[in-house]
């Protein structure tokens, strides 16, 4: 017959019920081994156990449950918290156990008594279990190696609950718990929070504050890190590149004129052996005259050109006038027999002023003609000017020799630097011209409050003494590896030294990667917030005890000394004997950079187009 291996309290149960006894008396009921010290993780409970009696029949066993099943809402991480228990600290001696016996043997009745009491409070009564150092945290999947690793004392392994605190989902929490974070100090304390000995609600409170301490830290790192860079170019790289900027421009405008000078005196040898050639395509010293009539020109050509109303006008305007001075004169002559000789006046003055009137409208077109040809021609002849132009230059090009080309095309590459180099000493004189109205003191003042180095250290009295200042992770940190567990075969004093070295590693860590350490009046911001400020982290939340706990649960280390005796220290404080007085800082970091509205005129220094001094 097979073995099936179930929990102590689900065995007691089932020996107490009545099918126990009707598989018991048959003889050929599966036998249940309960588990001790020596054993392994249970494996994981069935609802029911069928057994078949002589008869026949199969008669179905339900196995009672101490919780809920999980829920399947959400899928389980790949390893579940438990806690494994050590009955023999709890109780002050190992239980025995007696295999096979009707009775209930003393690891059972222990086992029962811790299971209903974690089933009222789990979160409250695990945290008194690990106080009274009873209890330790494991994995499911790491639970052999733990059992194995402990010495002979009787433990129990306990799983958590699908729900605790009411309606919080244990796989929900430990699934956030195991979600890697985008910084390695975060997953370095991730880890040590996940097997310290605290409830799960504790461990999920203190590593959202740390990541959160983190994310902040790592905005604010890299604001200061471009105030540094900031820095390091307005008081070192800038001037040095202005220095050298104008370095290379004296020699790049050198050597400019020194191909320019070659380039002229080459172009002059080649002028000088080409002046006949060129001669007869220069047309700047012609005159252009336009005769009246050209030959092959006909009037017929701006003979279609209309007239202007004003010249129209003008015309009928100097007729009537004609007419009307007749018709004035006509009215002088008032003798009834001069009448024929008025008319025949008349007549003659109208053919006259006709006569003179047909003569300038002629002249005017005459003139309009003239002048339309004119435009002709001159518009033929800078056809011509424009062809000859083009042409010489040609013939200039094709009468240049390697040697002026190559010229050409070094004075033009440096001519394009030089105005490179030139826009960029502008730019670089304008901003340092400029900066100096602001007195050196915005970006020191903003990294003086925001240190980036020495943080974590403060001068304490009149004699410079560098005392060690507690930060905010100084606290975290020290919550978290409090709660580690201690280690089978390490003694309490090995166990704080590498505590201690472990808490130098992640500062150490934290610093290299963030830039500084986050201070102790650390609002969220990063910022300090001083004494009214109201901030800080508030590290309270389900899981940290009772409402008048405080912020920071402190870790009470016991070290034994030379002489006997005790003494208690604080892991909370400090890592050594004693304690420490630091002095809060008070810090407010503004990280608005103004520009000055007013440039400063005419400041030092070589600008181009500027002055000098």
């Amino acid at each position: 017959m097979p073995k099936i291996q179930l929990d102590p309290v689900t065995a007691a149960r089932m020996r107490s019920s009545k099918e126990w006894s009707e598989v018991n008396e048959s003889g050929k009921g599966s036998e249940y081994v309960v588990l001790n010290n020596a054993s392994t993780n249970p494996a994981p409970l069935a609802p029911v156990v069928t057994s078949k009696q002589p008869n026949g029949k199969e008669v179905v066993v339900a196995l009672p449950q101490s919780f809920p099943p999980p829920s399947t809402s959400a899928p389980a991480p790949s390893s579940r918290p438990c806690v494994l228990v050590n009955l023999t600290s709890l109780f002050g001696f190992a239980p025995s156990v007696i295999k096979n016996s009707v009775y209930t043997n003393q690891l059972e009745t222990f086992r029962s008594q811790v299971t209903q009491t974690l089933e009222e409070d789990w979160e409250f009564g695990i945290e008194e279990l690990f106080e009274l150092e009873v209890a330790r945290h494991c994995e499911q999947n790491l639970a052999d190696a733990t059992i194995n690793s402990m010495t002979s004392e009787c433990h129990i392994l306990l799983p958590y609950p699908p729900v605790i605190g009411g309606s919080i989902s244990v796989d929900e929490i430990w699934s956030e718990l195991c979600q890697p974070s985008s910084f390695n100090t975060v997953n370095r304390l991730g880890f040590m929070v996940r097997g310290g000995n605290k409830g799960l609600l504790w461990k999920r409170e203190i590593l959202r504050a740390v990541e959160t301490i983190a994310e902040k830290e790592w905005e604010n790192t890299a604001k200061r890190r471009q105030l540094l860079a900031l820095k390091k170019w307005r008081q070192e790289e800038r001037p040095e590149k202005l220095e050298k900027l104008y370095e290379v421009r004296n020699v790049f405008e050198k050597r400019r004129d020194a191909a320019k000078s070659k380039l002229n005196k080459v172009r002059e040898k080649r002028i000088a052996n080409h002046t006949e050639d060129l001669q007869g395509l220069d047309l700047a010293e012609e005159d252009f005259a336009f005769k009246k009539y050209q030959v092959g020109e006909d009037e017929d050509e701006v003979e279609g050109k209309p007239m202007s109303r004003a010249d129209s006008d003008g015309d009928n305007s100097s007729a009537s006038g004609s007419d009307s001075g007749g018709e004035s004169a006509d009215y002088e002559c008032d003798d009834e027999d001069g009448k024929g000789k008025r008319n025949e006046e008349r007549m003659r003055r109208r053919a006259e002023a006709s006569k003179l009137r047909e003569e300038k409208r002629r002249k005017k077109k005459q003139m309009q003609l003239e002048m339309k040809m004119q435009e002709i021609r001159v518009n033929a002849e800078r056809g011509k000017v424009e062809e000859m132009k083009k042409k010489r230059e040609e013939a200039e090009e094709k009468s240049k020799t390697e040697e002026e080309k190559l010229c050409e095309v070094l004075v033009k590459q440096l001519e394009d630097r030089l105005g490179k180099i030139d826009e960029i000493l502008e730019n670089l004189q304008e901003e340092e011209w400029e900066e100096e109205e602001d007195e050196g003191g915005l970006i020191d003042e903003i990294l003086r409050k925001g240190e980036v180095e020495g943080d974590g250290e403060v001068i304490v009295g009149g004699g410079g003494v560098k005392v060690e200042q507690m930060t905010i992770l100084d606290k975290l940190v020290a919550s978290i590896l409090g709660a580690q567990p201690l280690q089978p075969g390490t003694s309490k004093e090995a166990h704080w030294e590498k505590v201690r070295a472990l808490h130098e590693e992640v500062k150490t860590e934290w610093k290299a990667e963030f830039g500084r350490l986050p201070p102790d009046n650390w609002n969220g911001e990063g910022e300090g917030g001083g004494e009214g400020g109201g901030g800080g982290v508030d590290l309270r939340g389900d899981g940290w005890g009772g409402d008048d706990d405080d912020v920071v649960v402190e870790v009470e280390v016991e070290k034994e000394i030379a002489g006997g005796g005790s003494v208690e220290g604080s892991g909370l404080d400090c890592w050594e004997d004693g304690e420490v007085e630091v002095e809060e800082e008070k810090e407010e970091e503004e990280l608005i950079l103004s520009t000055p509205n007013v440039a400063k005129v005419g400041g030092k220094g070589l600008r181009p187009g500027g002055r000098i001094g």
